[in-house]
């Protein structure tokens, strides 16, 4: 199981001498966040908001206007995507998969287009391919808006368990890499052996153990200290994730998740 947060609430201000004070209603893990985006300033150490109108603040030291927008932009962002503690330098989902509402749980938009996109061992319709693409959109705008992941030097997807008419992180891979110039590394990871799907599994240990050791790296000296993007489609416990993520960190790079949708409820 792991905790998963969405930031609360923000402001941005001018303090003197070309300085921007951030202050933040959320989990101070946004703080490594913000400064692993925006490397190139010098932060303050995170401070107590003596006001209380917020968790924690931050002073960005020397930020041109250009900057200072893209903070507001990517704080702005962090409204809706969900940030996901696991292993990994950081992970993002774009979107809950499912929300409360007065009939129930139904899912989010965005949950509701992974949905649509998935043929689920079928060839894929042209409503399945329009999903898709919509969400190839929305995995693009996430990406240009946060700094780390727009330097990423490849995308890999998760691979599939079993050979499918239509992957949907892999489709997802192909057309990012395009539309963003960042290097498709797929062919830098193999499944070296078989999987169920993990739906099947209904605890995180069968899931962990289903998983483990599934996955190769191929050549290890390319992806020394590069910055790695796995894109997947759903995480639920994040077994997969973790079981890829930690295979790459192990050959030497430097790893971040991008799924769609983060599941509400945690597997047991």
């Amino acid at each position: 199981m792991v905790d998963h947060f969405q930031l609360v609430g923000y402001e941005v201000n001018d303090a003197r001498a070309g300085n921007a004070v951030v202050l933040v209603s959320g989990t101070r893990q946004y703080y490594s966040i913000l400064r692993h985006a925006f490397n190139t300033y010098h932060f303050s150490r995170a401070f107590d908001d003596n006001r209380n109108r917020y968790d924690w603040g931050t002073y960005i030291y020397d930020i041109d206007e250009e900057d200072r927008r893209r903070v507001i932009d990517l704080l702005e962002l962090f409204r809706n995507a969900v940030f996901i503690d696991d292993a990994l330098t950081q992970t993002f989902a774009l979107s809950y998969h499912s929300q409360s509402t007065f009939q129930g749980i139904g899912r989010t938009e965005i949950g509701e287009l992974v949905y649509q996109a998935k043929p689920y061992h079928r060839s894929p319709s042209e409503k399945h391919k329009q999903a898709a693409v919509r969400l190839v959109e929305l995995y693009e705008k996430f990406i240009r808006c946060h700094p780390s992941y727009l330097r990423s030097d490849f995308l890999i997807a998760v691979p599939p368990h079993d050979q499918k008419p239509f992957d949907l992180p892999t489709f997802l891979v192909e057309q990012l890499s395009e539309k963003l110039g960042i290097q498709n590394g797929q062919g830098f990871v193999s499944k070296v052996r078989s999987s169920s799907p993990m739906k099947d599994c209904k605890t995180v240990k069968e899931k962990s153990d289903n998983i483990r050791g599934a996955f190769r790296v191929l050549n290890e000296a390319s992806l020394q200290n590069k910055l790695v993007t796995i894109i997947d489609d759903i995480y639920q416990s994040g077994s997969t994730l973790h079981e890829l993520g930690t295979t790459l960190q192990n050959a030497g790079a430097v790893v971040q998740g991008l799924v769609a949708t983060k599941t509400l409820k945690d597997p047991d």
